[in-house]
């Protein structure tokens, strides 16, 4: 199989194949991301299991991140090569406790990783919108969008119905807040 990947001039490249990262990985290559924009991570949990836990912290507030954490790969389908997802369980059948309102300081999320050609941004999506189902899901997002959020630092669109947050390392922040403006659980 074939995959569409993102070069750093914003060029789509065919590969054979996809870029993957270790679960260890990709927590190192989480930090790595929030460090760009003066986040810290102060502890990662247990990131055999997902969704894990992590907290971070800039300008002494501290927040509280429950997070599907994936690689973006291809959609696995032939005539579709621009299209890239993440896989998600239903964290209510694998971990009741992990599902938690947003507030100012914590949220949950699922986050996916893509990285070619040295070149990092991630896409968020919103993970109360895939806690009702039986079977695993797939959040999917479009080279053209990666591209678009490439080009731009942040994005926030709809794709497959899906409210989706596109973003580089020195626009974490601007998401973070963002996200948590939109899901936020008034007391």
């Amino acid at each position: 199989m074939y995959y569409y990947n993102i070069n750093k001039r914003n060029e789509i490249v065919v590969n054979k194949e996809d870029i993957k990262y270790s679960k260890a990985s990709l927590i190192n290559e989480f930090e790595k991301f929030i460090n760009v924009c003066g986040f810290k991570l102060i502890d990662n949990g247990d990131v055999k299991t997902s969704p894990y836990e992590v907290n971070i912290t800039k300008n002494k507030i501290i927040y509280k991140i429950i997070m599907y954490y994936k690689n973006i790969t291809g959609a696995g389908w032939y005539n579709k090569l621009n299209i890239r997802r993440v896989q998600v369980t239903n964290v209510r059948k694998t971990d009741i406790n992990k599902y938690i309102s947003t507030s100012n300081n914590s949220f949950f999320a699922i986050f996916g990783y893509y990285n070619f050609d040295n070149n990092p941004i991630m896409v968020a999506w919103n993970a109360y919108n895939f806690v009702y189902h039986e079977t695993t899901r797939s959040c999917y997002v479009s080279i053209e969008l990666l591209i678009e959020g490439y080009k731009k630092g942040f994005i926030k669109t709809n794709y497959s119905k899906q409210q989706i947050w596109i973003f580089t390392p020195n626009n974490f922040e601007i998401f973070l807040n963002d996200y948590i403006n939109c899901n936020k659980v008034n007391n």
